[in-house]
């Protein structure tokens, strides 16, 4: 499966102010993310609690999920078909 990740200029900016250590460290996770995915295995992703979606969606059917990147830090992801765009959380 090919898997298109498009990381958004919050998420960049944010991880600018990470230290260096453990940007490496979120950056090997969201690699090992990408992997999993292209295996299509989606066990580290997590459902958002607590939001609210429009009547016409259901959360069952929502493309948002959170990645726990590490115990500190998270990251919100949304898979389309033919993408995966990666937020800052």
């Amino acid at each position: 499966m090919d898997i298109q990740v498009d990381i958004t200029e919050e998420f960049y900016k944010s991880y600018k102010k990470i230290p260096q250590s453990k940007r490496k460290l979120i950056g090997d996770k969201i690699n090992q993310l990408v992997d999993n995915l292209r295996n299509g295995n989606k066990r580290s992703l997590i459902r958002p609690r607590g939001i609210e979606f429009p009547a016409n969606i259901k959360k069952s059917q929502s493309t948002l999920y959170i990645f726990r990147v590490t115990p500190e830090y998270r990251a919100i992801v949304s898979l389309d078909e033919d993408q995966c765009l990666i937020r800052k959380c």
